[in-house]
This record gives structure tokens, C-alpha cells and sequence, in this order.
């Protein structure tokens, strides 16, 4: 099974429903690996993410509150190239949403790691 990409949340599309397909069907797919007692790659991989997700969900405000300070009232070029305001809204909803879901499948990982600690890592 391939890996998610730790910064999958910022490749087009920024479809919320898109982007939950992909985050569920990578998670069932490590949740069965994960049943298998087959822990590595995927609980360090989803450690990874979870923390790339934090990163973004923690610095979002920051991040908003910069871009506000630093519009320029007398700037005349209206073609700024970059990602507007709603693709950075879409991304931190679907940020809000994967955060709690990556958390459980670390949280199942850990268990199954402790209940068969004879599993090498």
C-alpha cells in the first residue's frame, strides 16, 4: 500500500468531500494492516501527518491574521496568483476533520503495539 503524502491536504482539489474519501480509504487501509499486527510503516507515517496537521491547525490563525495585516489598500494589480482565502478556509476544515481520525488510528496502533509487544517496530 502506498503512503499518504504528509502534505496531502494541500494538492488540488481542495474538495472537503474528495479530500475525506482519500484521508478514509488510506485509514482503512492502515486500520487493516494495523489488524494484521503489521504496525510498521503506517503508525510512524500517521505520526508524521498528525503532526503536519497540527502544525497547520495550530498556526492557522497566526497565518490569517498575517495575511490581513499585510493587504495592501493602495496595491492595483488584481492578478495575484496564489491560493485565495475560501482554498485556505476548505483546508482547514478538512484539517479539523483528519486531526481527531489520524489520532484514533495512532491511539488503535499503540494498543495493538502494547497488547503484542513481541511485534517488532
Amino acid at each position: 500500500m502506498e503512503l499518504l503524502k504528509l502534505n496531502w491536504y494541500f494538492d488540488p482539489p481542495f474538495d472537503y468531500e474528495h479530500k475525506q474519501y482519500l484521508l478514509l480509504g488510506y485509514l482503512r487501509n492502515v486500520e487493516d494492516s494495523f489488524l494484521q499486527k503489521k504496525l510498521s510503516p503506517h503508525l510512524l507515517h500517521l505520526e508524521n501527518i498528525k503532526t503536519e496537521l497540527q502544525n497547520f491547525h495550530n498556526g492557522y490563525k497566526e497565518m490569517i491574521d498575517s495575511f490581513n495585516k499585510r493587504k495592501y489598500i493602495y496595491f492595483q494589480n488584481d492578478i495575484i496568483i496564489g491560493l485565495n482565502d475560501n482554498h485556505i478556509d476548505e483546508i482547514y476544515s478538512i484539517v479539523d476533520f483528519s486531526l481527531p481520525q489520524v489520532e484514533s488510528k495512532i491511539i488503535m496502533g499503540y494498543k495493538i503495539y502494547k497488547d503484542n509487544i513481541q511485534i517488532l517496530y
